[in-house]
């Protein structure tokens, strides 16, 4: 939960600084996209609030993805992703991830957004959320997690990105990009169709940020948070988190089994996960 590219957009959200986006078009532009946005206080609060995304210098103002295509890109990439990654029959470990995430689903602030849940036919250990409500656990996490409240962890965790747009917030930088390469092309791009115009386009640098690049750090440690707000929203026991983060932090620089490696790859150390899951506890009353 990656490309090789030189040129990128800058994508500033607040409290984050790392977050890049990477473009197969060329660098045009010498500014940064800013994508404002603010989180939900808790799962009863109200949704982002969103404002367009401006590329400075070049006078583009883009307008926020609607929920209508957020999905339409993410079907996309989740068809793509699905052609790259064999998709488990085992109605059992299906079952079980779909009634689980149904039940989180119902605390998270998204109410335009239906969420499907399916089982990657893989041994590696990970989980992925792609724009509009697409989530998928591994045949591998399955194995590794010890309880239902573990696997609502993970869960709520891939909720989260969805919830808080961040895979949204990627479509937007890279419509953005397309838009300032088509004013320098055309001159007169039709700004209120880019993401219909170039969806595929977006579709397919949307699927390899998820399945290869990963999110940023910030993004991981607000899904960790709002994740495990959900979980325990939906009673599970979100200390559980903590154990499941503590095996993977004693696994963490130690094990060679390549089941792990792409989970520990992208993500944040697992000590700095679990302080921001205590946090959460603490702060938002999750005993």
């Amino acid at each position: 939960d990656s490309i090789a590219a030189t040129d990128t957009i800058e994508v500033r959200t607040p409290g984050e600084e790392d977050g890049t986006v990477p473009l197969s078009t060329g660098e045009i532009l010498d500014g940064e996209v800013d994508v404002a946005t603010s989180v939900p206080e808790s799962t009863l609060g109200p949704q982002p609030t969103l404002t367009p995304v401006i590329i400075p210098g070049l006078g583009i103002e883009i307008p926020h993805l609607t929920d209508e295509e957020e999905i339409e890109i993410g079907r996309q990439a989740s068809a793509e992703f699905e052609r790259e990654y064999p998709l488990s029959t085992d109605y059992i470990l299906i079952e079980r991830v779909t009634l689980i995430g149904e039940r989180i689903e119902s605390f998270q602030p998204r109410s335009n957004i239906s969420y499907t849940f399916k089982v990657v036919d893989t041994s590696e250990v990970n989980a992925y959320a792609i724009p509009g409500g697409f989530i998928y656990v591994t045949r591998g996490m399955m194995d590794y997690i010890e309880s239902d409240d573990e696997l609502a962890g993970v869960i709520g965790h891939e909720i989260a990105h969805v919830a808080l747009r961040h895979g949204a917030q990627q479509i937007e930088a890279i419509a953005a990009g397309q838009a300032a390469l088509e004013v320098v092309v055309s001159g007169d791009p039709n700004l209120e169709m880019i993401y219909q115009d170039q969806s595929v386009q977006i579709a397919t640098q949307i699927m390899a940020l998820v399945a290869v690049n990963g999110w940023s750090r910030q993004a991981e440690l607000d899904a960790d948070e709002y994740g495990t707000i959900y979980m325990a929203h939906a009673d599970y026991n979100p200390q559980a988190i903590i154990g499941l983060f503590t095996r993977f932090a004693a696994e963490e620089g130690e094990s060679a089994d390549d089941m792990l490696a792409a989970l520990f790859a992208p993500h944040p150390p697992f000590d700095d996960r679990i302080a921001r899951v205590e946090q959460a506890i603490h702060m938002h009353g999750l005993q």
